[in-house]
Order: C-alpha cells, then structure tokens, then sequence
C-alpha cells in the first residue's frame, strides 16, 4: 500500500515500527514497513513509505476494506484505506 499521500498529508517523514491491518471478512498477515522500493501501480515508492502485507481467503464477487494504520517518524500515527476487490476468474465447460 502507497502510503506517500497519508505521509505528506500528516508533515511528510516514513512510516516506522509494525504496522497493524484492520479488515473484516478476509484473512490479512505480515504487514511490514518497506525496507526497498517497492513499484506500485507503476510508480516507484521509496523504503518506509509502503505497507506490504499478504491476503487471503474471501468470497468471489465480494469487496472488503483493510484499514492500516502506522506510525510515522513525525510521531503521529498515519491510517490509510484500500479495497480488496475478490474475483474468481470462471471457465465455460466445453
């Protein structure tokens, strides 16, 4: 998760220590503060303004939020949201 945007909104600084998921619905683990850069949506996001972290399980066709917060080294905690979107391609039979 890009978290640049929630960064320069709260003065600027990286996100530091664990940072903690929220999420309902679905199964969220290892969220980690970037150590490299991490490309995003195509763009390049510099180490300590990234979450990574895995997801798994869900139900097709069903939408969930995950809500990370972290802590910034400007010393506020930074909160952000994205949409994890649950598609299971189907194949017609022949």
């Amino acid at each position: 998760m890009d978290m640049r945007g929630s960064l320069t909104e709260s003065g600027g600084g990286i996100c530091t220590g664990t940072p903690t998921l929220t999420a309902t619905g679905i199964t969220t683990a290892s969220p980690l503060v970037s150590t490299t850069v991490q490309v995003i949506n195509g763009e390049s996001v510099d180490p300590g303004k990234a979450i990574t972290f895995t997801v798994s399980a869900g139900s097709d066709a069903t939408d969930y939020i995950i809500i990370i917060h972290c802590s910034a080294s400007t010393g506020e905690t930074i909160a952000a949201a994205v949409i994890v979107k649950v598609r299971i391609p189907t194949v017609a039979a022949p």
